[in-house]
């Protein structure tokens, strides 16, 4: 495994610089869609560190399989037959995502290590030498992934880096939580107002929530009606002369 000092200068200045501008973007904007502001982290990362291949994926609370939510890189490709999992038992599992998952820390793995077995052969095409991952649990029980490769004979990833991998997706796990949140208090208060909307329209035009009777709605609005003696319908126990009912005519 590579040490700290395989890892240029350069490079962990790059690094930092990106956690700055990602650190910026989430912060900047916190009512930014979800899957957009990952993908934007995705590319800052991918461009400003020059690695082939950055992704962000998900997976979801009592579940087992990892979803690539977003990547960037000259290598995204990759990113899309990525079948991945927290389970051991599974090919998807054995990895160092499935890994990182399980254990819950940091870690660096070259593409030369058993743990890349099985996806050996398709990240020697894109050329990749190694690759850190981290992970971070989200409020929900679900995990974020966050990965990032780099390019075979060019600056090794090494564990002075791993702080910072662990570091970005904590903000990220924090970021996912405040938009859930944000979400649902938007869907609430949408509900809240189309409620309200819907109350005023009734008490606006009471035959939306219950039906008057015609006979109700004749001696209202007939003046022959009002003029008689007798009281409204609803009013009396028995019919009396002069209703539409009775048959006879009003006295």
């Amino acid at each position: 495994m590579p040490n700290r000092a395989a890892v240029p200068g350069e490079l962990r200045e790059r690094f930092y610089r990106s956690v700055a501008e990602t650190l910026s973007l989430l912060h900047a904007a916190p009512g930014h869609d979800r899957r957009r502001a990952l993908l934007e982290v995705s590319r800052i990362l991918a461009a400003t560190m020059k690695l082939p291949l950055v992704w962000i994926g998900r997976r979801e609370s009592n579940m087992h399989a990892v979803e690539v939510l977003a990547a960037a890189g000259p290598a995204q490709a990759y990113a899309e037959t990525l079948r991945l999992s927290d389970a051991m038992d599974e090919p998807g599992g054995r990895g160092p995502v499935g890994i990182v998952l399980r254990e819950e820390r940091a870690r660096v793995t070259p593409v030369a290590s058993a743990e890349f077995a099985y996806w050996r052969a398709a990240a020697r095409q894109h050329g990749f030498g190694a690759c850190i991952v981290a992970a971070s649990r989200t409020r929900d029980g679900g995990q974020l992934v966050l990965a990032s490769y780099s390019r075979e004979g060019g600056p090794a990833l090494g564990e002075e880096l791993l702080d910072w991998a662990q570091r970005l997706v904590d903000e990220l796990s924090r970021f996912w939580d405040h938009q859930m949140l944000l979400e649902r208090s938007i869907r609430m208060s949408r509900s809240a107002m189309r409620n309200a909307r819907s109350s005023a329209r009734c008490w606006s035009n009471p035959t939306r929530t219950r039906s008057i009777p015609r006979w109700r709605v004749r001696w209202r609005t007939s003046p022959a009606l009002r003029r008689s003696t007798c009281s409204p319908p609803w009013r009396a126990r028995t019919p009396c002369a002069g209703w539409p009912w009775s048959g006879r005519s009003p006295r």
